[in-house]
């Protein structure tokens, strides 16, 4: 079992160039994958959502994938020479119409605009596809450790309420069977105050009493409880995302409980339907994450 949420951190240096890559996720019903790419990567895109994609089966996730270059003796200087000739020309006519002395300084020409282009040395494609490729692998292998942690804490969590739940129903059976013989009691007990020393129909009684006894039976709810909760274990064991099917089968048991509910005529039964749907609710919130 994994948690939709996680952080993963990846970076890959061939010099001058370094690519760094953060990748973070949270809970979303679908899959969401939101890519950031520094300049000059838009082409690797696509790369990186197939890798993301491969490894998140849901959750929102944002990756974002930066490029620095260390600058330092490798970048591209270009002098433009011939706009140097033409200033140097153009001080020099201007010093002899003048009648100035020429000059003209190395400094001076420092000043002059575009007259030096300094150009970070390049990165072709090839080689940035292979570091973002190399980047981005150790960030979803950090980001797969942690949904994963996370998500072995869920399921112990998890585990434990589901044993719960399996404890409610065992009390649930121990109270059923004698609703219908407290009925019968009772209702024997008021026929017999009303027609005190009048004979009375048993058969009648009897057949109120299967009535009752129908109406109240919570034996299929049970039955089909037993079996969500054995499938919702054998989903905790599951190593495929099983967010979905937890939250379907919650929804199946929520409905059973339901129907227990409104069968049940036992104050004690309604406490323990009461603690039951507390208990599903805070398995269904803890689920929200459960990729």
């Amino acid at each position: 079992m994994n948690s939709m949420t996680g952080f993963g951190h990846g970076t890959c240096s061939r010099p001058p160039h370094t690519v760094d890559v953060q990748i973070s996720s949270y809970n979303r019903k679908q899959r969401d994958t939101r890519v950031k790419m520094s300049r000059g990567l838009d082409s690797i895109e696509q790369d990186v959502r197939a890798l993301v994609d491969g490894a998140v089966a849901r959750g929102a996730v944002f990756v974002n994938v930066a490029l620095a270059t260390d600058g330092i003796g490798a970048a591209e200087v270009k002098v433009d020479t011939e706009l140097a000739r033409r200033v140097h020309t153009a001080a020099a006519g201007i010093a002899a119409e003048l009648g100035l002395d020429d000059q003209l300084s190395i400094r001076d020409l420092l000043q002059v605009p575009d007259l030096f282009v300094v150009r970070p040395p390049e990165l072709d494609e090839a080689t940035a596809r292979a570091m973002v490729h190399d980047a981005v692998q150790p960030a979803l292998t950090e980001l797969a450790e942690m949904r994963a942690a996370e998500g072995a804490a869920m399921l112990s969590d998890l585990a434990a309420r589901g044993g719960a739940l399996q404890e409610m129903m065992q009390g649930i059976r121990t109270i059923g069977p004698a609703t219908v013989e407290r009925y019968r009691a009772k209702l024997l007990e008021r026929v017999g105050e009303l027609i005190s020393g009048i004979e009375h129909d048993d058969e009648r009684l009897h057949r109120e009493v299967v009535v009752f006894a129908d109406r109240c039976d919570i034996t299929e709810e049970l039955t089909r409880l037993d079996s969500h909760l054995e499938q919702m274990h054998t989903l905790f064991a599951a190593t495929e995302p099983v967010g979905r099917k937890l939250d379907f089968l919650i929804q199946e048991m929520v409905r059973e409980i339901n129907t227990i509910g409104s069968k049940s005529q036992e104050v004690e039964i309604a406490r323990i339907v009461v603690d039951f749907k507390t208990e599903l609710d805070r398995i269904r919130e803890q689920i929200q994450n459960v990729e």
